[in-house]
C-alpha cells in the first residue's frame, strides 16, 4: 500500500522544526498532524491521528 492510500490522497508536509523534531501533518487539515524522532516515525504516529479522526467521525 502506498502512503497516498494510506493518508486517502491527502498531502503531507513533513519537516523538522527548530528543536530538531520531525513534524507531519494534511496540508489541507494542518489540525492533523503529528511529531517523531524521525521522519518515518512522525509519518507512523500521522497514520494513526489520522485513523482515529476518520474513527470519530463514524462514531
Amino acid at each position: 500500500m502506498s502512503k497516498d492510500n494510506e493518508f486517502d490522497g491527502f498531502s503531507i508536509e513533513l519537516f523538522r522544526d527548530e528543536e530538531g523534531d520531525w513534524l507531519a501533518h494534511f496540508e489541507e487539515l494542518p489540525n492533523i498532524s503529528a511529531f517523531g524522532d524521525s521522519p518515518e516515525e512522525a509519518l507512523l504516529e500521522l497514520k494513526e491521528a489520522w485513523e482515529a479522526t476518520k474513527e470519530s467521525y463514524l462514531t
